[in-house]
């Protein structure tokens, strides 16, 4: 191994093995070297087996292709041959709930049940009224000032509550619209109305995916990180950390307990606190944005039991201070039922529940079993289950921080960062976060 390179890259999960792929695809010239911390690569995208021989994701369930941010994973896919491997999402993952007084009630999925349901007929008259409220400032807000501003109604901040929890694990009265729900708020600044502003982007012209909607891939999601780190053509440190950098010599020397080696510009595909570790002054005097952590608890059962079909449930804080939410796996990707025919995962934790991961494993399974057998109506014990943790996962940005942006330079200008709280959380950001940095390199 040289110790001298054009690029290191730093960080071995989605958005660095995404890095280093449009790097070797676009300047196949440039000597580069990735380095990453843990014995795996993929970061918090991984499918796990469990004794059975069945497959649960560990991280991220699905994609969901739409919009500009999937441009670039659908180019990764294509790319790396992987349509055939392509899982669209059942039609029954459509159906989607959420814990009122207690219980799981069913979300409209067309006009029909906003005509029918209490809460489509709720729902039905705020979007009605919704151009009527006063246009928005430019200035950020709360997400939960954001929708009692634009459709007040104690069930849409439920409802509001539980999408911000289930999806961030956050809080919607800190978490800001402009790093959760930019379109929404773009819309209410523009066009004074997020129902006109969104009928409005049906007639601009976008440029669109070729795969669309919710998929993933008949190995799992980690199939897509393994095919990118086979393609990869640059020497991989694993099980390396890298302990310092300085940037007093005209290149870049960065240090590991293996040794040091040296680079023209460097790429940190790191969480935000391990940037702050390695560079102290990359963010200036800016706060850190804190992380919310999480625990994930996947079961199997080996009959078909499950009494509703869908997506999943989400709760509102005011409802369960534990469980954010329930992914019915099963129902979204019956492919991939090969051991279990019922497949369901639990979440856990985020800011409601701080001191998730310091509770045992059979706390956490006893406390999502609960939840899964009153949401669910599925009682019987389930056939084999596994406790995933998941430290400082999410960012939380407070209202008032930093727009989102795909990367972030140094002062110097010599490294660029990608991590989920500048360019967002999503798979999707963190593909075109590495597609970015790898374009920046020429720079």
């Amino acid at each position: 191994m040289t110790d001298q390179y054009d690029v290191v890259i730093i960080g071995g999960g989605v958005s660095g093995l995404s890095a280093a792929y449009f790097l070797e695809r676009h300047h196949p010239n440039l000597s580069a070297l990735l380095i990453e911390a843990s014995p795996r690569l993929g970061g918090w995208v991984q499918t796990i087996t469990l004794p059975s021989g069945q497959q649960y994701e560990a991280g991220p369930r699905s994609l969901r292709l739409r919009g500009e941010y999937a441009l670039a994973t659908v180019d990764l896919i294509t790319s790396l041959g992987l349509e055939q491997d392509v899982l669209k999402a059942s039609p029954a993952a459509s159906s989607r709930y959420v814990i009122l007084n207690g219980r799981p009630v069913a979300l409209p999925e067309g006009f029909l049940d906003l005509i029918r349901t209490p809460v489509g007929r709720e729902l039905a008259k705020k979007m009605f009224l919704e151009p009527f409220q006063k246009r928005g400032t430019v200035d950020d807000e709360s997400v939960a000032s954001f929708f009692s501003r634009r459709a007040p109604s104690p069930i849409v901040n439920k409802l509001a509550n539980a999408l911000v929890s289930g999806i961030w694990g956050g809080e919607a009265s800190r978490l800001s619209i402009y790093n959760t729900f930019p379109d929404l708020k773009e819309a209410d600044v523009r066009y004074g109305s997020c129902l006109i502003g969104g009928i409005a982007s049906l007639f601009q012209k976008k440029e669109r995916p070729k795969i669309r909607g919710m998929c993933s891939f008949s190995k799992g999601i980690e199939q897509l990180a393994k095919a990118v780190s086979a393609q990869l053509r640059m020497p991989i440190l694993t099980d390396t950390v890298v302990q310092a950098i300085d940037f007093t010599s005209p290149s870049i020397e960065l240090h590991f307990s293996q040794g040091t080696v040296r680079a023209t510009k460097v790429i940190l595909a790191l969480p935000e606190p391990a940037i702050r570790h390695l560079i102290p002054s990359f963010f200036g005097n800016e706060q850190a944005v804190p992380h919310a952590s999480f625990a994930t608890v996947v079961m199997g059962w080996k009959e078909d039991g499950l009494p509703r079909k869908g997506f999943g449930i989400l709760a509102p804080s005011s409802e369960e201070a534990h469980v954010l939410g329930i992914v019915f796996d099963s129902c979204v990707f019956p492919e991939q039922n090969t051991h279990m025919k019922t497949r369901l995962t639990a979440i856990l934790g985020g800011t409601r529940w701080p001191a998730v991961n310091h509770q045992s494993d059979e706390t956490l399974f006893q406390i999502a079993s609960s939840a899964v057998a009153s949401w669910t109506g599925m009682t019987a014990p389930c056939a084999e289950y596994s406790v995933i943790r998941s430290p400082s996962a999410i960012p939380q940005h407070p209202v008032g921080s930093r727009r989102l942006a795909p990367y972030r330079l140094s002062s110097c200008g010599r490294v660029c960062a990608i991590a989920p709280s500048i360019g967002g959380v999503s798979v999707n950001q963190c593909i075109t976060a590495g597609s970015k940095a790898a374009s920046w390199i020429q720079q």
